[in-house]
This record gives structure tokens, C-alpha cells and sequence, in this order.
């Protein structure tokens, strides 16, 4: 009786207090020693990450650039369309939780800032609080750009004719 209650004891243990440790880089030499711990869609690059819902379009892919990965981020959330670019400072993947530092240039002037996703691996998606994006592959990556862009070129040809008639 003993023995079941101390295996009881150390599987609820093991279940609700072990945390596993952080799997965390800042450069790509650092990610090469460590990507074997990542989740198999993180073990090589580039990745691409979409949406495609209610609340925006997004095509997002993270590369590598020299020693640092890069964010090359092309959204829409309604107006305008916004193009943004980031590079990786510091990202950290922890109990099915990723944390971003990152570093970008923002009205002429270099801003850091961080933002944590949630990692579904069954479903192979991220969550925020508002979206949930899928991680995809370049053709995905591709279709969604597309529809943004022609998005682009639609608002901008309507731009054109409403100030021409003026």
C-alpha cells in the first residue's frame, strides 16, 4: 500500500511541478546547438507562419539573416496594410509558451519590445489573445501574401480614382 501511494505521490509531482527548462537562443550558432529541443516544425528554417480570419491576414515569415533571424512580418488588419521587420534579440521556447525579444527600427527610432505565443503542437498553431495563426509552409506563405497584396492594389487604385476626380 505504501509503494502505490508513494508512486501516486511521484507521479502528481512529476505531472504538476515539473517545469521543463528554457530552450533559448539570441544567434543562429546558438540555435544550431540547441534546435534538436525545439518542436519539429522549428528544427529548420525559414518558417512561415499565416492567418487567415476575422480579425486580419497575416503572412509572417522568420529567416535567417548573417548571425540573426529576422521577422518579415506583411499584415492586414483592416487599413492600411503594414509591413514590419524584426530581428530576434532573444526568443525562448518553455512549456508550450514562446517568448519573442525583439528589436525594430519604428518612426526612425530603434524600439525593443517582446510578445508571448502559445504553441499548440497537435495542431501546429500559435495563439495570442486575438488570433491563432497556423504554422505553414512557403505556399501558404505565398497564397496569403497574395491576398494581401492584391488587397494593396485595390485600395490603392481606389485611392487613385477618388483623388483624380477631385
Amino acid at each position: 500500500m505504501m509503494r502505490i501511494l508513494n508512486f501516486i505521490l511521484v507521479a502528481i509531482l512529476v505531472t504538476f511541478g515539473a517545469k521543463a527548462s528554457a530552450v533559448c537562443f539570441s544567434t543562429v550558432e546558438e540555435y544550431k546547438k540547441v534546435q534538436s529541443e525545439f518542436p519539429p516544425e522549428f528544427q529548420k528554417y525559414p518558417v512561415y507562419i499565416t492567418t487567415d480570419g476575422k480579425l486580419g491576414v497575416a503572412a509572417i515569415e522568420v529567416r535567417d539573416v548573417g548571425d540573426k533571424f529576422k521577422i518579415d512580418a506583411y499584415f492586414r488588419k483592416g487599413y492600411p496594410i503594414d509591413r514590419d521587420d524584426a530581428y530576434i534579440q532573444k526568443l525562448c521556447f518553455v512549456d508550450g509558451k514562446i517568448k519573442i525579444d525583439y528589436e525594430k527600427t519604428k518612426n526612425g527610432k530603434q524600439v525593443k519590445d517582446n510578445f508571448n505565443v502559445a504553441y499548440d503542437g497537435d495542431a501546429k498553431t500559435l495563439k495570442t489573445l486575438f488570433t491563432t495563426f497556423k504554422i505553414s509552409n512557403k505556399a501558404e506563405y505565398d497564397r496569403v501574401s497574395t491576398i494581401i497584396a492584391a488587397t494593396e492594389k485595390e485600395r490603392a487604385e481606389k485611392s487613385s480614382g477618388v483623388q483624380g476626380a477631385q
